[in-house]
């Protein structure tokens, strides 16, 4: 007799934004397959909005994501994620009020979660001098940073997972961190079996 979990036939759309897709897709996928070959896996790595979007349209039904500050969604927070600031380690750039980052250099990803652009948005107002350079993949930023001396805000999880050598800069901001949890149309519990088992265990690797 076939194993029961080998028999199920079902799909996962699900999305999730940077890094989290790296940090935390790569071993669940890889448990699930394994545990339920048939299931078919469509997975969505998007910025807040773009998955709020794809949520929305019912091309996903389940995001990792920050709160988007628009839509009628049901969202769970999971945590709360500390923004850093860091440069490189050879940078003898220290800081103790915001005029310190005058005239920095500063790489910006395109997130669009409500928290991150308030920050950013914040400091560029407080410190108009601030050079800003768009990135397209922000798990890169470290090692972009360790090459250039540049800064840039970026989530703790970036910091913890990467291998370059950067530091964390002391931080005169404010409110630095971001919601993150689960967005869907309506309440997972009305989802089928196999989304609440791949959301479970999700859960378990993120809390």
């Amino acid at each position: 007799m076939h194993n029961a979990s080998s028999m199920i036939d079902s799909s996962i759309r699900m999305g999730i934004v940077q890094p989290y897709d790296i940090s935390i897709l790569p071993e669940l996928l890889h448990m699930f397959a394994q545990q339920y070959p048939k299931v078919k896996f469509e997975i969505l790595v998007g910025t807040t909005m773009e998955l709020a979007k794809a949520v929305k349209e019912n091309r996903i039904d389940v995001a990792l994501c920050s709160l988007p500050h628009e839509g009628n969604f049901v969202y769970e927070e999971l945590f709360q994620e500390e923004l850093c600031c860091i440069t490189s380690i050879h940078n003898p750039l220290t800081i103790n009020k915001l005029t310190d980052f005058e005239g920095c250099h500063f790489y910006r990803f395109n997130d669009d979660s409500l928290a991150h652009k308030k920050v950013e948005s914040y400091l560029a107002s407080c410190v108009p001098s601030i050079h800003w350079e768009y990135v397209n993949n922000i798990s890169t930023i470290p090692y972009l940073i360790e090459q250039t001396g540049y800064c840039s805000l970026v989530p703790r999880s970036i910091v913890d997972q990467t291998r370059a050598g950067i530091k964390i800069l002391a931080n005169p901001l404010a409110n630095t961190r971001m919601s993150i949890g689960l967005l869907s149309k309506k309440s997972l519990m009305h989802s089928p079996s196999i989304t609440k088992e791949f959301v479970f265990e999700l859960k378990k690797r993120l809390l």
